[in-house]
């Protein structure tokens, strides 16, 4: 009775429901690959740096204290909303660096990796 009153025969309705379907996965295809471009594009501009963030510790909303490798130095960062403060240099010999030495400084970090550290801490 309702397809009558729209004038669409079922056909019809079928059709506009497979090219609504058609459009929404083409979509959803192109999202995929823009996501995956812009990935890759950010990736390639992060190797071959001689910067690079080693850790991240929350003190405050908005406020960061971060370990950062430049060139062959390790420096301690003060971050926050509008600011970025130099608090000091730290020997190599002082940090504990386990979880990166299986790691070049170029390469990120797997997830799976990242997901096996997750789960051993919330079993603890």
């Amino acid at each position: 009775m309702y397809l009558t009153t729209t004038g669409l025969t079922r056909v019809e309705s079928l059709f506009n429901l497979f090219g609504i379907l058609l459009v929404f996965l083409f979509i959803l295809g192109l999202s995929y690959l823009v996501t995956k471009f812009i990935g890759k594009s950010n990736l390639l501009q992060q190797k071959n740096k001689n910067i690079q963030i080693i850790e991240t510790y929350k003190i405050a909303p908005n406020k960061y204290i971060q370990i950062v490798r430049i060139g062959e130095k390790y420096l301690a960062l003060g971050i926050g909303k509008e600011e970025i403060e130099f608090l000091t240099e730290i020997p190599n010999d002082q940090l504990l660096l386990e979880s990166f030495s299986n790691q070049s400084p170029d390469s990120p970090e797997l997830f799976k990796d990242i997901l096996a550290k997750v789960g051993k801490k919330s079993m603890k």
